[in-house]
């Protein structure tokens, strides 16, 4: 754009920034507000304590737990705790994702015993139905853990298109009469059964 020297041009240009500058702060201001208002992520995970409310909110939103077993002497948990478990895609992911449960193996030594673990950091992951989709045993880097935890939740979702498609299976079975098998076709043309 060139702007020629004279006092109207001069003019316009001058209007042209002023009108530029107005509305560059206009927008800052706009973008800034709508940043401060809009909701952030968490900057940690949703630990429950409670297993029976965690499977609860497993069931109602259809999510696996995600269990994580650690010990207050565990140095490799804490590490675990400060570094993969506190990257914020990782954190978004499982908070969006899963029902994090963090359990003690000292505290909760009924349900490690259970779920056969033994050593930590431990991760369990459990559908809404409690079954063993995955296991993580030892510190593991994020984005293994997030590959990990992607797979498990690609599992669960196989799993739950499996199970919902043999439930409208059997609904629609449970409507309709079964067939008489040939068997007892044949037994009743024979005579041979008591009706």
């Amino acid at each position: 754009m060139s702007f020629r020297v004279c006092h109207a041009g001069f003019l316009n240009a001058a209007t042209f920034l002023k009108t530029a500058a107005f509305l560059s702060l206009f927008a800052g201001v706009f973008f800034n507000r709508a940043v401060a208002e809009s909701p952030r992520p968490s900057a940690e995970i949703n630990w429950q304590t409670d297993l029976k409310k965690a499977h609860a909110e497993s069931v109602k939103l259809n999510r696996p737990m995600l269990l994580v077993f650690e010990a207050e002497w565990c140095t490799y948990c804490r590490k675990m705790e400060q570094t993969t478990l506190a990257t914020p895609l990782l954190v978004s992911y499982v908070n969006h994702s899963f029902v994090p449960v963090r359990l003690d193996l000292e505290k909760d030594k009924d349900v490690a015993r259970i779920r056969g673990v033994d050593r930590v950091p431990c991760t369990v992951v459990l559908s809404p139905r409690a079954d063993l989709l995955g296991r993580l045993t030892g510190y593991v880097e994020w984005l293994k853990y997030r590959d990990a935890l992607s797979q498990v939740r690609s599992l669960h979702r196989q799993l739950d298109l499996k199970q919902h498609e043999a439930s409208r299976i059997h609904q629609v079975s449970a409507k309709k009469p079964l067939p008489e098998s040939s068997t007892r076709t044949a037994v009743k043309k024979s005579g041979h059964l008591a009706e």
